[in-house]
């Protein structure tokens, strides 16, 4: 872990009909006093729903609506049904993951048949509702956003993303476009006092769509005030800020660099930039960080009289992530025998197995899901408990589909012809996956078998890079 310097965000989010802004500061010399910062500690725990919230409908103290950074009503007679514009259901999931914390997106979303499902819990693990993605039902509807009775939003009930085709008033004019270096005027601190407001170079990271604003954001060496005095809107960030920014910059980092570099607003590293959310006791503060490379979030700890930091371990991303995604879930597939479904194909209990039927297609199928996001190198088949007496079961061909999310197309990981399962009872045998790829959904499919309608096996699992 390398030491970093204490670069405090803060994000102007000018949220009026026309844009978003944001703005990064890197000074020494902050607000909160900071020292040089240390080693960084992993956030694992935030008010799910006060992040969800404050993603697409920002609210100030008193819950006011501040501006929408998401959706736009298309209904007069009722204003809190938001709808965007997608070209996809994939598109649609995407944009709905970031609006989650982190905590949820890595643990807590739970894929079924029809969608997503998001249980909300505090920074104390304590239940806040719960929230819904589902694929649409009606023309031009990809999908709908829904929270449980009692989720206490502000300002908005439900999302639908709608076809751009079938939106209502659709516009092809664009005043900014993807990596366009805009010059704002931001307020910044000179003292106590005083106030200075000086102009900043902003880069377009996100062109406006239907229910979209466009988004802007700078890195400057100025603390800012905290108001935007034209618009009287907040400039400091959040993490429910921080996290989309993130997604963006990280998923093209290489190409987000060569443009900070033509902006005079800074270069995009690979550290930490602090926001506002942080904390204090008695003579502690707690910091709270993102890396636009990585899109994690951490937090720096220290004595604020001693600046004494303190060393923490923690697992990289590749590590979290594929720690958990050996956690597999059946979700549909062929018919099987009775007691013999395909969750015991994931249990990991050599007493039970998946033993499945298809008379008519001959096609014999499961589709899965992992916890987490992974990068699986190989997988391994065990047989079933009685194959070495009905090692016609086995399968001989087959392949292994992955996805990133609900709505992507299959993608081939791996095809076998002649698998040479062994011929025992409860034998494993791995097999290296030759189309790699970071996926979350799976689907297994046998494609032949030996004079036998029914195939079985103990157990499916992954080994992770």
């Amino acid at each position: 872990m390398k030491d970093m310097k204490a670069l405090l965000w803060f994000v102007a989010l000018a949220l009026t009909a026309n844009f978003t802004v944001t703005a990064c500061s890197d000074d020494d010399d902050n607000s909160n006093n900071n020292p040089e910062a240390g080693d960084s500690i992993e956030v694992t725990s935030f008010d799910d729903l006060h992040f969800f919230q404050n993603a697409i409908a920002p609210v100030n103290t008193l819950g006011q609506l501040v501006g929408r950074s998401y959706g736009e009503p298309l209904d007069n007679n009722d204003t809190t049904h938001l709808y965007i514009g997608v070209e996809t259901l994939a598109e649609a999931e995407e944009m709905f993951r970031t609006w989650m914390a982190p905590d949820i997106e890595l643990s807590t979303i739970v894929p079924t048949t029809n969608g997503l499902t998001c249980p909300l819990t505090d920074i104390d693990g304590k239940p806040q509702g719960t929230i819904y993605f589902k694929p649409g039902t009606e023309s031009g509807h990809v999908a709908e956003v829904t929270a449980s009775e009692g989720t206490a939003l502000k300002h908005f009930s439900r999302i639908t993303f709608l076809l751009n085709s079938a939106w209502p008033y659709n516009s092809d004019e664009q005043y900014f476009y993807l990596g366009d270096i805009v010059p704002f005027a931001a307020t910044t601190d000179v003292g106590i006092i005083d106030d200075t407001k000086e102009t900043f170079d902003f880069v377009c990271i996100k062109e406006s769509g239907n229910g979209v604003k466009p988004q802007f954001i700078s890195i400057s060496k100025k603390a800012t005030s905290g108001y935007d005095t034209d618009n009287n809107n907040p400039w400091i960030p959040s993490d429910c800020t921080a996290k989309p920014i993130a997604k963006i910059i990280s998923k093209d980092w290489d190409y987000w660099v060569e443009v900070f570099k033509e902006a005079d607003c800074g270069e995009l590293k690979d550290e930490h930039l602090w926001y506002d959310h942080w904390y204090g006791v008695p003579g502690v503060t707690f910091q709270y960080a993102i890396n636009l490379k990585t899109a994690k979030t951490d937090y720096f700890y220290y004595y604020r009289d001693k600046k004494v930091l303190y060393n923490q371990n923690r697992l990289t991303d590749i590590e979290i992530i594929n720690k958990h995604a050996k956690t597999l879930t059946g979700m549909s597939g062929s018919p099987t025998v009775k007691g013999e479904g395909w969750d015991n194909l994931f249990d990991r209990n050599n007493d039970t197995k998946w033993t499945t039927y298809d008379k008519i297609n001959r096609v014999w199928f499961v589709e899965f899901y992992s916890s987490f996001p992974g990068t699986a190198k190989s997988y391994k088949l065990t047989t079933g408990n009685d194959t070495k007496t009905y090692p016609e079961r086995n399968p001989v061909n087959w392949k292994l589909y992955g996805k990133r999310f609900l709505g992507d197309e299959w993608q081939l990981m791996h095809e076998v012809i002649d698998g040479k399962l062994p011929k025992d009872n409860k034998k494993t045998k791995e097999y290296a996956i030759t189309n790699k790829g970071t996926y979350q959904y799976y689907r297994f499919e046998v494609t032949f078998i030996t004079l036998n309608l029914l195939v079985q096996l103990d157990g499916f699992d992954f080994v992770y890079e």
